[in-house]
């Protein structure tokens, strides 16, 4: 399989299942049985199975991915597991391809239908006899609400004892933006086939999968020119080199950092803070100075400077961060930022700053030197949409704002999207413990570190992503996720450098 997993649309990956078949020219069940053989083995493999103890429900929708799980369940009787099949739905319903493996196995299997709320309540002892449910009910197309007999489907399997192993995506969650679509199935495994869909990565994902399995089916994804990729670890290797003795602090960059007002002076500090701890030689907190009394000077690292006039902080500056703690109501920086913007430095933009870039979008012809970090409200606020259509689509407005003004983009969430005109990049990093207060400002610091240290746009993001989430990890194990803070992230970024880079 190939190390570059692009990530695909459901529709992108019908149409690489219809190219599979007519290269290789076999039919759309021969497939099929291609790939439920080949979850067969990843069951094997990961989920620790024993012919004494173990005991498996297939519980199968009507469409194709019920198919798949027919296939899966006959592989593991063959092997002397004891297993029984469950279809939730008409038999007069089947798909065609379901209908033709169906047929092979009800000469020696019987299948229980369930066709009701009264059938399924009747099945209820079946669900509590198993210690492994294969899920195959819905597969990635599911784009309604779940309701009625397959809510409650879901629903059982959810509060049974068993392990789940959800075939491709779990049943219940939008193939492609891994939203629940009313209720979804919790797994314990998901054997995705041949590479992520959107919805293995977005949104609700994370909280419904378990443990991600790719599932090797040698189907042909070379038709699909997708330029989304998931994230991986080799992406960032290189991207930092070991320091020379014969150097100084101006080689390793200096940064500017422009925020703070009042109640809001500690998110400059905490972005300066991350920005030396990532590397760079000076890092410089710029501030009003009617709000210069009121930030804190007990951090002697950090160069604290007030201004009238911006001009004197940008000298010598290798990249510039703003928005940490700035407040929406200071008209001096919609003038700042029109002269950042002519500085032609690197920029950094997060929290209030992009309320004041939204200001000035149009009249940027080329953002090439931009990055912007949102999480899904302040990319909704900087574009006029609702948050709704971000999280139903991510992907095509953070490719908007790229096609539109040429920044790059940091778009915050379960999944980070990182992206550019060069490709766009999706990962899931960090934990929840980071949604705490000043976790963003630390981005924004390492980011604009790496960048001043002369990383390009593209991978100072992907770097300094990689670099918050894993200094995060670092700190829920330390403090747990319930009591990280802001500052735990920068305390652990020493260790996250130093597990990734030989430095």
């Amino acid at each position: 399989m190939d190390s570059v997993l692009k990530i695909l649309t459901t529709y992108e990956m019908y149409q690489c299942d219809k190219y599979t078949c007519q290269v290789e020219g076999i039919t759309s069940v021969e497939l099929m049985k291609r790939a439920g053989k080949r979850l067969f083995e990843c069951i094997i493999s990961n989920c620790d199975l024993d012919k004494e103890r173990d005991r498996v429900l297939v519980v199968s929708g009507i469409g194709n991915n019920g198919g798949d799980g027919i296939v899966v369940g006959t592989h593991l009787l063959k092997e002397g597991y004891d297993v029984r099949f469950v279809i939730i739905g008409d038999k007069t319903q089947l798909s065609h391809d379901l209908q033709i493996v169906v047929e092979e196995i009800e000469k020696g299997v019987k299948i229980k239908y369930i066709k009701d709320l009264v059938e399924l309540f009747d099945a209820k002892e079946l669900f509590d006899w198993s210690t492994l449910i294969i899920d195959a009910l819905f597969g990635i197309g599911l784009n309604r609400d779940v309701e009625g007999l397959y809510y409650n489907a879901i629903d059982q399997i959810n509060l049974s004892s068993s392990r789940v192993f959800s075939i491709d995506i779990p049943s219940g969650i939008n193939g492609n933006n891994g939203k629940v679509m009313g209720i979804a199935v919790k797994a314990d495994y998901t054997g995705i086939v041949q590479t992520f869909k959107l919805g293995n990565v977005l949104n609700d994902a994370l909280d419904y999968h378990g443990k991600r399995l790719i599932v090797d089916a040698e189907i042909k994804l070379d038709i699909v020119e997708s330029n989304r990729l998931f994230f991986r670890d080799d992406m960032i290797k290189g991207l930092l080199n070991k320091r020379r003795c014969n150097t100084h602090k101006y080689n390793y960059g200096s940064i500017l950092i422009l925020g703070g007002a009042i109640g809001m002076t500690g998110a400059p500090i905490l972005a300066g803070l991350a920005a030396l701890r990532t590397g760079s030689g000076l890092a410089t907190i710029g501030i009003l100075r009617k709000y210069y009394d009121y930030i804190s000077k007990s951090y002697p690292e950090l160069m604290i400077k007030p201004y009238d006039d911006l001009k004197d902080l940008l000298t010598k500056k290798t990249a510039i961060g703003f928005g940490p703690g700035l407040g929406r109501d200071e008209q001096v920086y919609y003038d700042i930022l029109s002269e950042l913007i002519n500085s032609e430095q690197p920029l950094v933009f997060d929290a209030d700053g992009l309320y004041y870039l939204k200001a000035i979008l149009n009249e940027i012809e080329d953002g090439s030197n931009i990055i912007i970090t949102p999480h899904i409200g302040e990319m909704a606020m900087l574009l006029g949409v609702d948050s709704k259509c971000i999280g139903d689509n991510p992907i095509m407005y953070v490719e908007e704002v790229i096609d539109k003004y040429g920044f790059t983009v940091v778009l915050k969430g379960p999944a980070t999207i990182i992206g550019n005109e060069a490709g766009i990049y999706i990962g899931n990093f960090g934990n929840p413990g980071m949604a705490t207060a000043g976790s963003g400002d630390v981005l924004t610091g390492i980011i604009t570190s790496l960048v001043g240290q002369g990383l390009s746009l593209i991978n100072a993001s992907l770097l300094g992503v990689y670099l918050h989430g894993l200094a995060g990890g670092y700190a829920s194990e330390e403090v747990g996720e319930y009591s990280l803070i802001a500052s735990d992230i920068i305390k652990y970024l020493p260790k996250a450098i130093m597990s990734t880079f030989v430095i």
